[in-house]
């Protein structure tokens, strides 16, 4: 489901010139749990991996609006986390793109949560609803900081 041809903001977590040299085509990644209302800011990223010499992938689109990012701190790795959360959706839901670039012979792009598709020789994967805040702590715990997951408590009291 294409929403949007208009104007919006653009985010892609792919290192630079690949998306120059690629022939992707333009996809979605709406789940169906949506909400109809006015369209918000639209992300566009890479999704796929390049093997044996071509990269096959597409371009995921849906709305919604970039949180944070960090990267891997092994100084072997060059792996990019991107936090999104989902703004068509009637509850917090969030999307996180991994761009693995560690080897730039074999670069891999997935926006998760994600199901592999299951028709042989099937493109793409398909994408149930995003993630919601638990899922975001048992799976990418540094993101918790960006979220609203933890309660506040006053630790100064009045009265000493």
């Amino acid at each position: 489901m294409v929403l949007d041809a208009g104007t919006r903001p653009l985010e892609v977590g792919c290192y630079q010139g690949l998306q120059a040299a690629l022939n992707v085509s333009s996809g979605s990644a709406l789940g169906r749990n949506y909400s109809l209302k006015e369209r918000g800011s639209m992300v566009k990223v890479l999704v796929g991996k390049r093997a044996g010499g071509t990269f096959s992938g597409f371009w995921a689109e849906f709305e919604g609006e970039k949180i944070s990012s960090y990267e891997d701190p092994r100084a072997d790795k060059n792996i990019v986390y991107t936090l999104y959360k989902c703004t068509v959706y009637k509850f917090e839901a969030y999307r996180v793109h991994i761009a693995y670039e560690s080897n730039l012979e074999a670069p891999v792009y997935e926006l998760r949560p994600f199901g592999e598709d299951q028709r042989i020789g099937g493109l793409g994967s398909n994408y149930p609803a995003p993630y919601d805040k638990e899922q975001i702590a048992m799976n990418y715990p540094l993101f918790l900081k960006d979220i609203d997951y933890f309660q506040t408590y006053t630790v100064d009291p009045d009265d000493i």
